[in-house]
């Protein structure tokens, strides 16, 4: 091979790099999430009273028999546990998913920090992702999620009054499987450049005349 023929080569491979870098610096950033260990700690927090875990393996699952009042009407628990997970601008998107597993509709809050985040409203039986995007690099050393709703009041010692609801709230919450490496797009792009560049300079035959 000539020095003519490997020069374009190089860019080509250089270009593939190149571009593969730049693509993947616009592509929104990467998601953490809890480790097994962070879901095993997951118990309630804040206000004190009763609650059952009743699963600790890839998943936690809350029943409340107790919520506490708050000031727009709501009642509320919440679930949690102190944690270290390191983020950075590159994987600064947070994520949990959580499973509504009661017949009301509750509203779930992501709670990062002491700061609650996006609210979303989980019907019976449906699923929801509770995402939080940080700014910077740092640690979240508490994760935690806030069921909530607005409850009739009854009287609890009183089964036979209607009016009284079912203020059991039962929700389950499990890690978000993170996505394969955005790596694979930057290789990819590396054969294009690659692929693009053989064509481009692929040795033509040539048509020989006899005399």
């Amino acid at each position: 091979m000539g020095l003519h023929n490997f020069v374009p080569m190089r860019a080509a491979v250089v270009g593939g790099v190149l571009f593969s870098v730049s693509c993947i610096g616009t592509l929104p950033a990467k998601a953490i999430t809890v480790s097994s260990a962070d879901l095993n700690a997951f118990n309630q927090v804040g206000e004190s009273g009763p609650s059952v875990i009743t699963s600790r393996t890839d998943s936690v699952i809350a029943k409340f028999s107790t919520l506490f009042p708050m000031l727009n009407g709501y009642q509320y628990a919440d679930i949690g546990t102190a944690a270290t997970i390191h983020y950075d601008q590159l994987d600064n998107t947070f994520k949990l998913n959580v499973s509504n597993n009661n017949e009301n509709p509750w509203d779930f809050s992501l709670i990062l920090n002491g700061v609650q985040y996006a609210t979303t409203t989980i019907a019976n039986g449906s699923s929801a992702i509770l995402s939080a995007t940080l700014l910077g690099s740092g640690t979240i050393s508490s994760v935690a999620v806030r069921v909530a709703g607005i409850l009739p009041l009854g009287d609890p010692n009183n089964p036979s009054e209607t009016s009284y609801p079912d203020r059991n709230a039962e929700y389950s919450i499990s890690a978000v499987p993170i996505p394969p490496a955005l790596f694979l797009f930057g290789t990819g792009m590396i054969g294009l450049g690659m692929l693009a560049h053989r064509r481009k300079h692929r040795v033509k035959p040539r048509s020989i005349s006899l005399s």
